[in-house]
């Protein structure tokens, strides 16, 4: 829940901006990270598929395919994770 998130996010002392939300359903994990202003990450291992990306109005930030992408990175995905990669340049859809 976005309440719960946001009390995480606060217990590590992070801001909005340099929080980032890894999830696996659109409508729970990436719209609470949306609506809090998170960065999102959206892994394809949960119940969303990439071809479900276009029953949604919002989007997350990066769209994965399993947890080790992010372990083991390709170059656009560390650009990503750098803030160095505009979001909308790795989201597919």
């Amino acid at each position: 829940s976005p309440v719960m998130m946001r009390a995480a996010r606060k217990e590590l002392g992070l801001a909005a901006a340099d929080t980032t939300m890894i999830g696996d359903t659109m409508d729970t994990d990436i719209l609470g990270g949306v609506q809090l202003g998170y960065r999102t990450i959206l892994v394809l291992s949960g119940s969303t598929s990439r071809d479900d990306l276009k029953d949604f109005a919002y989007r997350p930030d990066l769209v994965v395919d399993s947890i080790a992408d992010l372990l083991d990175p390709t170059p656009a995905i560390q650009r990503f994770l750098n803030d160095d990669l505009p979001a909308e340049s790795l989201v597919a859809g």
